[in-house]
């Protein structure tokens, strides 16, 4: 594993700027409403990762299940979303479907009305000689609930001989008030079997949930392939006066492919709330995972504030 941050300049760059950055060279997906930000290729020349994105044609105070489909030929492994930050809808689901063709984001507003028109983020990976359906048949997800709290906290682990690509997760908070991601990050990487854990927090209204979490993995040996080579790259900053509105960006090393993005908020106070925590592609060189969080109504803190970035390359 190598924490040392690339281009930590990029985590003072806000998430529009790099948006209107990669929109400037845009393409549609057959799906008219879906753009390719861009690409890139591991050193192998195997893999490749696209990150799609949609943006809401409407604001909403409360979006479930906004729907990112990527086009025939990719599988989805990652993705992500950014919602709004004045005065804030905040992130309550980021995970992939079961058939991994699709991306689903659900945000919401807290206390204070927000109406946000959300972005939803989607990466779709290929595998040189391989159809899609033969690598989503390498791709394994799995899937953990918590027991019931105000403050879930939970992990899922993939099977042994898998490498950790991402995860997702999902704070199914149903009609209530409302249960708010602080946390998703790896654990325990990058030897094969790692995990995700997802961490969450109601906030002013009381909502008890059981969340889930999703740990996306891929055979660390595939047939023809080669070896999957992992590698994790974090971002963060502790701060002793604390901070109300933090923002962290991490950049991926040439090499390797971009392949899922996590954060860690640790909050003080009345609580820092996830606003955006997605992924953005644009090139080999130019491999990006962003996030950001803020307080809601009562004063809350980042004390240390963490972004991670996941990736793979093949290895003979």
């Amino acid at each position: 594993m190598n924490d040392k941050p690339l281009l930590a300049s990029a985590a003072t760059k806000p998430a529009l700027a790099l948006l209107s950055a990669a929109l400037a060279s845009y393409s549609l997906c057959s799906n008219a409403s879906v753009v390719a930000l861009g690409s890139a290729t591991d050193a192998s020349g195997k893999l490749t990762v696209t990150t799609f994105y949609e943006q809401a044609s409407s604001a909403q105070q409360h979006w479930n299940n906004f729907a990112v489909t990527v086009p025939s030929g990719y599988v989805v492994i990652g993705g992500g979303v950014v919602g709004c930050n004045n005065p804030g809808n905040y992130l309550v689901a980021s995970y992939p479907s079961s058939d991994l063709t699709t991306w689903y984001v659900s945000t919401k507003d807290q206390a204070q009305t927000d109406a946000c028109q959300i972005q939803g983020y989607a990466i779709g990976l290929q595998i040189a000689g391989l159809t899609a359906a033969q690598v989503a048949s390498y791709i394994f997800v799995a899937t953990q609930q918590s027991s019931t709290s105000e403050y879930p906290n939970v992990g899922s682990n993939v099977p042994g001989n898998y490498i950790l690509l991402g995860g997702g997760f999902n704070t199914n908070y149903g009609s209530g008030a409302g249960n708010i991601a602080t946390a998703l990050y790896p654990s325990g990487y990058p030897a094969d079997g790692a995990a995700m854990i997802f961490d969450s927090k109601d906030q002013v209204y009381s909502d008890a949930v059981s969340a889930t979490v999703y740990a996306i993995g891929i055979l660390n040996s595939i047939p023809g392939v080669g070896y999957i080579q992992p590698i994790q790259y974090s971002q963060s900053f502790s701060s002793v006066s604390n901070v109300e509105y933090p923002t962290v960006s991490i950049n991926l090393p040439y090499g390797f492919v971009l392949t899922g993005c996590g954060a860690y908020d640790q909050w003080s106070g009345a609580g820092n709330l996830l606003w955006e925590l997605f992924p953005y592609i644009v090139s080999n060189s130019s491999q990006t995972c962003v996030a950001a969080g803020k307080d809601d109504t009562y004063v809350g803190y980042a004390t240390q504030f963490t972004t991670y970035a996941l990736g793979i390359q093949v290895t003979p």
